[in-house]
């Protein structure tokens, strides 16, 4: 009944006093050579400090005893050097005060290089956050290498971060003992009330003065399960839904896409990758720039009327009207507030021959007002801002007139590349301030490092002053993270290491993200993914949300069909797969935007997209869901009256239950007409407990998790 919650962006140490803690390896899963597990005590680079299993199954594992108890707040991991990369790619850490009884705090994984990482691990056991886990023992369990071919598990250095404050582990050992009595108390109440041992249940609750759920839910049961009075049960879910408790379950219903291709005659832009896009929601206005057509790369400026329908080329070639040069992966901001665009970035093809002139960061801004463009730097670099980089991220707070700059690889004459850090641009007074290095050296304590990358997704969140950084390519590898960097406190939350193990997208490049600042969503189209089972990458569409207040992830869409057939039947009604592809959001009229990108084709590696979709997502209102609840009731009803009544039943079917059905929904309306079958069938009135138990706990997943019993049960905990 116990769950772990992690530190949000914002949330700092500060009411903490905070010191190493010291530690020694009690036990172990296995050990290959001289690799011993109380190695990970030498804060050695020496290539053979470190501990390396046998196998990776069964399940492998190092138990840490603290010397003195404490709060446990991070855990940094040491690397191996350079040519010894063996990182861990998932991993989960337990905590307790005893070893018998422990709590998981973080469920993570490092980065493939050779930078140490310090992981903030979550210190409460409650929703509230209000109980501190007191620790003694730290176990820590490999589960995924970054190399799947590595058939061993290796932990270089651990160091660990707490407080040993005696009043505070006071505090923590008597509130987390209070905490799992009544954990344990709640699970054996939902145990005895599923076995209906009314007298026990009762006589328990009395005794320990704890409730099961929430007085509302546990009416619910009385009439549904306990006395079968239908009309009472809607009356209190007609309650529940006044007092608005169904807002979380709505937003935590998925969205229906519906895709349709854009026609418009000439001129249109045409086919290209690599190229930019923004839109003026307010204006209904969508811009393009630039790209990389298959053969060269482009200097064109097009103009899209939402309103119209209509494509309009503003520049044939906008290095001719004072604005940048043909270019590719470079990025484009738009500032609504003085309707004006902002590009910086480009890649270059480097030589030994190639001028330092063409590798300056050149920052343009072209004003919507006055029809021209402006250059702000002849090289930013020079500005105290970045150098010249591709495949880097932009995004603008339009209220604080800031643009935000992450990552991207640098372009230089000199032997290979390195990334670019987090930038800001303060628009009013033209200066430049870099927030991170690459090193991530002497970030606060309590934060997650901010690796760079290229090929990521960065939105500007604007109702919590942050930075939202999905996934990327960082090295060799493709990453599935998501990270939150909070402007105010300079802190970065590691919200998951691997989007896929919280049922979202999978390790991705050049996915594209935009946020709704109004209903605090962000969406998320997939670019190439890689599967690492197989090592293998593809490209596949996958259409995702993912929800800011309910930290959830829905796929909207999906298809990873390579059927060239199947593409060319259905071109006019889905878009292809695609990478290096733009796509923009429309805040206002809630619509989506998507143009052209690279396919992907292995037999015509030069081939790129010209197709223009626009993106409309329908989710269920909130009536909708009302009758849905409805429906459930009244199907039980229903079948309960077949076995008794069968005119009765025909009646209710015919009106109360076809009442709340949803008649344009296909399979909500095949349901229903299933219903009718029960009525031609011989049915016995079976065990109606058990049936209407099954119904209630369909309509306590409606319901907010806060007023709910506990997930799970006394058997499971037991077997």
């Amino acid at each position: 009944g116990l769950h772990f919650f992690s530190l949000m962006a914002g949330e700092t140490f500060a009411q903490l006093s905070l010191t190493e803690l010291a530690y020694t390896v009690v036990e172990w899963s296995s050990f290959s050579c001289h690799y011993y597990p109380h190695r990970i005590l030498e804060d050695s680079n020496a290539q053979d400090s470190r501990w390396s299993s046998k196998g990776t199954s069964p399940e492998q594992f190092l138990l840490l005893k603290l010397v003195k108890p404490a709060v446990l707040c991070s855990v940094t991991f040491g690397k191996p050097p350079k040519g010894y990369l063996f990182n861990l790619r998932e991993f989960k850490i337990y905590v307790g005060e005893k070893k018998t009884h422990m709590v998981q705090v973080l469920h993570s994984g490092l980065y493939n290089d050779d930078e140490s990482e310090t992981l903030p691990v979550s210190r409460y056991a409650d929703l509230d956050k209000k109980v501190m886990i007191p620790c003694f023992y730290v176990k820590i369990v490999p589960i995924a290498n970054w190399k799947i071919s590595v058939n061993f598990f290796t932990i270089c250095n651990i160091k660990l971060l707490g407080d040993t404050n005696q009043k505070l582990l006071q505090t923590a050992r008597t509130n987390f003992a209070k905490l799992c009595d009544r954990e344990a108390t709640r699970l054996c109440m939902r145990f005895l009330r599923q076995k209906r041992c009314k007298e026990a249940f009762e006589a328990l609750m009395k005794q320990e003065n704890t409730l099961l759920e929430h007085p509302q839910l546990t009416e619910l049961y009385n009439k549904l399960v306990d006395h079968g009075d239908f009309d009472a049960v809607e009356s209190i879910i007609r309650k529940s839904y006044a007092d608005n408790l169904f807002s979380e379950n709505m937003r935590k219903c998925s969205y229906t896409p519906e895709w349709e291709l854009l026609h418009s005659s000439s001129p249109r832009p045409g086919v290209r990758g690599g190229h930019q896009m923004c839109i003026d929601s307010e204006e209904g206005k969508i811009y393009l720039l630039g790209g990389w057509n298959g053969n060269c790369e482009l200097s064109d400026f097009w103009l899209y009327d939402i309103k119209s329908s209509v494509w309009s080329l503003i520049q044939e070639d906008t290095s001719v009207h004072g604005g940048p040069t043909a270019r590719s992966c470079h990025k484009i901001t738009f500032d609504t507030v003085n309707k004006c665009l902002y590009t910086i970035g480009r890649y270059v093809d480097v030589t030994r021959d190639t001028p330092a002139s063409q590798l300056r960061s050149e920052f343009f801004v072209y004003s919507v007002k006055e029809n021209s463009w402006k250059l702000l730097s002849k090289d930013t670099a020079n500005d105290n801002g970045p150098k010249l980089v591709y495949d880097h991220q932009l995004s603008i707070d339009e209220e604080n007139q800031i643009i935000y700059m992450f990552g991207g690889k640098t372009i230089s004459t000199g032997e290979g590349s390195d990334y670019s850090g987090l930038y800001s641009y303060h628009i009013p007074t033209r200066t430049w301030k870099l927030l991170r290095g690459t090193s991530n050296q002497n970030i606060k304590t309590g934060s997650c490092s901010l690796k760079s990358r290229i090929g990521h997704s960065m939105c500007y969140y604007g109702p919590k002053n942050q930075l939202v950084i999905i996934a990327g390519q960082r090295n060799r590898d493709y990453l599935s993270d998501f990270l939150v960097y909070d402007i105010d406190t300079d802190m970065v939350e590691q919200v998951s290491m691997d989007m896929s193990q919280n049922q979202g997208p999978g390790p991705s490049f050049t996915l594209r993200a935009n946020v709704d600042p109004l209903t605090e969503e962000i969406f998320v189209f997939s670019g190439r993914e890689l599967d690492y089972k197989l090592s293998e990458n593809s490209v596949q569409n996958s259409f995702w949300s993912y929800d800011m207040i309910c930290k959830q992830w829905n796929r909207i869409y999906h298809n990873d069909s390579d059927d060239a057939s199947y593409w060319e039947e259905m071109k006019t009604v889905e878009p292809s797969p695609r990478f290096a592809h733009q796509i923009c959001f429309d805040t206002i009229n809630k619509k989506h935007y998507l143009f052209g990108g690279n396919p992907g084709e292995v037999t015509n590696r030069s081939a790129r997209l010209g197709d223009f979709w626009k993106l409309t997502l329908h989710k269920p209102c909130i009536k909708d869901l009302l009758n849905r609840i409805l429906f459930l009731v009244r199907k039980q009803k229903y079948l309960e009256l077949c076995a008794t009544d069968h005119i009765s039943a025909l009646k209710y079917l015919q009106n109360q239950v076809a009442e709340v059905t949803n008649h344009n929904d296909p399979a909500h309306s095949t349901q229903f007409r299933k219903l009718a079958s029960c009525l031609c069938q011989p049915r016995e009135v079976g065990d109606v407990f058990e049936q209407r138990s099954e119904l209630l706990e369909q309509l306590f997943s409606f319901y907010p998790r806060s007023m709910k019993q506990p997930d799970k049960s006394l058997v499971e905990l037991i077997l």
